[in-house]
């Protein structure tokens, strides 16, 4: 049903609403589609009813009413240019949900057609299926070769050191003498430094990025940066990192204060250990606004791919408390 058409900026052509007859919504498409429809339902509806059916069928009888139509779901025999097997006479056709181009062919072993993509055959290096190959002598041979050719790996500290240029004996800093394996690639040319994954989140010092100079402050990161600008068009006078307070479990330092509201502030996308004992000690004698990932979306700030995030675009409803 017809509701309306005007111009649509963001799309730069006139659009037209109207209802689905099927499931009573209001769709938007342009008008020049609107024009063309025959049925009045939307896309998913017609492609769910019977109508798209009915209308399929039509069109695969008019296709085979054509002269000179081929229909590609039937093997047809076919000669065709092996990589490895030389020519061969098979069966092809096209497999239309798999949407690619499959292969019959007939094994000499248990002589059964099997079926398999034609990417796969032109490659093959035997003419068996796959459940023959795996139980005949050829298999066997390739395995055997395959270990002959395999290099040693050593494992834990016990193992024999091995003087090529991969592996290289080292010392974790848990103390433990492990097989260093060398990290290849422009980004990996050195050596492992850690024995496991534990020792490498409970060792590794932290990578701090590159800090943002906003109004003579160095922010440590983007979500600091995009709360400042919050707090510049809310027009509130504040303060980053100008207090340092001892607890327990280390120095702790809020991230922002703000002296008219005589609150701080921390910025958070995800808590260590230490810090997020610190954050509870400091809470119970000072107040404090956590502003962790749920607090910034309620506010409306924007998180991209990319992890970093932006400021809300409209702040005039926006209250920090």
């Amino acid at each position: 049903m017809f509701i309306k058409q005007y111009y649509d900026y963001d799309r730069k052509n006139t659009v037209t609403d109207y209802k689905c007859e099927s499931c009573d919504q209001v769709q938007t498409v342009t008008s020049s589609v609107y024009k063309r429809k025959k049925y009045p339902i939307c896309r998913s509806c017609y492609y769910k009813s019977d109508l798209k059916k009915i209308s399929s069928q039509k069109t695969s009888l008019t296709m085979k009413s054509k002269p000179g139509y081929v229909d590609k779901s039937i093997p047809i025999k076919v000669t065709l240019e092996t990589k490895y097997l030389g020519t061969q006479t098979i069966k092809t056709y096209w497999d239309k949900p798999k949407h690619r181009s499959m292969v019959v062919f007939t094994c000499p072993t248990c002589k059964q057609d099997k079926e398999t993509a034609k990417s796969k055959f032109m490659k093959k290096k035997h003419i068996h299926c796959h459940d023959c190959y795996q139980k005949s002598e050829e298999r066997q041979v390739v395995a055997q070769k395959n270990l002959q050719n395999r290099k040693p790996i050593p494992t834990g500290s016990d193992s024999v050191h091995w003087t090529g240029e991969r592996w290289k004996e080292k010392t974790c800093a848990c103390g433990m003498v492990f097989q260093a394996e060398k990290r290849y690639g422009e980004a990996h040319k050195e050596y492992a430094v850690y024995c496991s994954k534990d020792c490498m989140s409970k060792y590794q010092p932290p990578v701090h990025p590159k800090p943002i100079n906003y109004m003579g402050n160095k922010l440590k990161s983007s979500w600091e940066h995009a709360f400042a600008k919050y707090l510049v068009k809310l027009g509130y006078v504040w303060l980053y990192e100008p207090d340092r307070f001892e607890t327990p479990y280390g120095y702790y330092t809020p991230d922002f204060y703000l002296p008219e509201l005589d609150i701080y502030v921390e910025v958070k996308g995800r808590w260590r250990e230490d810090a997020k004992l610190k954050y509870d000690y400091f809470k119970k004698f000072s107040t404090i606004i956590l502003a962790d990932k749920d607090w910034l979306l309620k506010q409306g700030f924007r998180l991209q791919t990319d992890g970093k995030m932006l400021p809300p675009v409209k702040i005039n409803h926006l209250r920090l408390i």
